[in-house]
């Protein structure tokens, strides 16, 4: 059981990394990427779905994430995430709730990342368009993305400047890819 453990994490590894390189080949030839890559791009995500529901399989069933890497923080992460659907939801606690965009205009998840703050846990997507989308997964209601990430960065003390050096406040996507990458750093360092 542990050695098959180990294998689906390894290969969930190996295609998180296959996967990072294709992203930067196709950020690099835009509109001349081959079709091969934009293929990949597309069935890799699909993979890590596979294999992550694999390894949920595998663990024992104790109201724990099948995707906890870091059990010290409670900081998980995860890739391709499972599709749901979220209905349009009145406006909650944390800030105003959006509807969901059509998959079409979205793409599908290439990255998402788990993390705990307090008693509330929140879901970060990043979605093949660049687009970034927080899911307050107690209530599965997606919120506000830049205010939660302004405090993830400050509570888990990551780092980020939300600032450029003009000044300006960093937008969504550009924080939310900074906030993604420091939070696999830190469970990959751990």
């Amino acid at each position: 059981m542990d050695d098959e453990r180990s294998h689906i994490e390894n290969l969930i590894k190996a295609h998180r990394k296959r996967l990072r390189v294709l992203e930067i080949q196709a950020a690099q030839y835009g509109i001349d990427v081959r079709p091969e890559i934009l293929i990949e791009l597309e069935e890799i995500p699909l993979k890590l779905q596979k294999l992550e529901q694999e390894l949920w399989n595998l663990e024992p069933q104790q109201g724990s994430d099948p995707h906890l890497l870091n059990k010290h923080d409670n900081t998980t992460i995860e890739s391709g995430a499972f599709a749901r659907r979220i209905q349009k939801r009145p406006v909650g606690k944390m800030g105003r709730t959006h509807q969901p965009q059509a998959s079409s205009e979205l793409g599908n998840i290439v990255e998402s990342v788990v993390v705990q703050l307090g008693d509330v846990r929140y879901q970060i997507e990043r979605y093949q368009n660049s687009s970034i989308k927080v899911l307050n997964t107690n209530t599965q209601e997606y919120v506000t993305a830049l205010p939660i990430l302004r405090q993830i960065n400050s509570e888990k003390a990551l780092g980020i400047n939300p600032f450029w050096p003009n000044g300006r406040e960093k937008n969504t996507r550009t924080l939310g890819r900074e906030v993604m990458r420091a939070l696999v750093a830190q469970i990959e360092g751990t």
